[in-house]
């Protein structure tokens, strides 16, 4: 982003404290506020009254607690850490800190924020409950499989390690499927392993 967009962003943004702020949008903001403070000083002293600094403070307060805002989520950090502002010295080096910092995971700044499986749609919640539907499905059918070539396994070879799988396989129901995945992916391996 460069300065002029970062400007157009901030001003366009004037009241959004929700999304996200690249480093070098913020940057470029506090850039731009620092100049334009420069410029109506100077306007001011010309003057004689401090009457334009506090016109464009007042224009780009809320602008920029936005983007202080935005920079912090990120940062995947909540915006009320804005407030450490108001504690003296400590605050403003610690922000200054998270500010100059890159983002800390490997998505770009343009990506969305990634919700918790809770805040997802119906319909996304939906196909996900479908999915682990038709694991389970697939899982109690290579189940049955095992346990079918291991009573073979047993009839013709009568060996303890036929018995012993059949044992594993019968353990592992459709009631297990739904408590987790890993503990079948760790059963099935082993019932493979001792097949082969």
């Amino acid at each position: 982003m460069n300065f002029g967009q970062a400007i157009a962003s901030g001003f366009s943004n004037y009241v959004n404290f929700s999304g996200r702020a690249a480093r070098s949008e913020y940057w470029y903001w506090v850039l731009f506020n620092f100049l334009a403070g420069v410029v109506t000083d100077i306007i001011d002293i010309g003057i004689g009254i401090w009457l334009t600094t506090a016109i464009f403070s007042l224009a780009v307060l809320l602008p920029g607690i936005a983007v202080s805002v935005r920079r912090l989520h990120d940062l995947d950090r909540t915006g009320w850490w804005v407030l450490l502002a108001l504690v003296p010295v400590v605050g403003i080096i610690v922000l200054l800190i998270w500010f100059c910092s890159k983002v800390r995971t490997a998505r770009t700044s343009m990506a969305p924020i990634l919700w918790p499986a809770s805040a997802k749609s119906a319909r996304a919640q939906q196909s996900d409950r479908l999915v682990a539907r038709e694991q389970i499905k697939q899982l109690a059918q290579r189940r049955t499989a095992r346990r079918g070539e291991a009573r073979i396994a047993a009839k013709h070879q009568g060996s303890i390690l036929a018995r012993g799988l059949e044992k594993l396989a019968v353990r592992f129901d459709a009631g297990d499927a739904e408590s987790g995945h890993a503990a079948l992916a760790r059963a099935e391996h082993v019932t493979f392993a001792a097949q082969s």
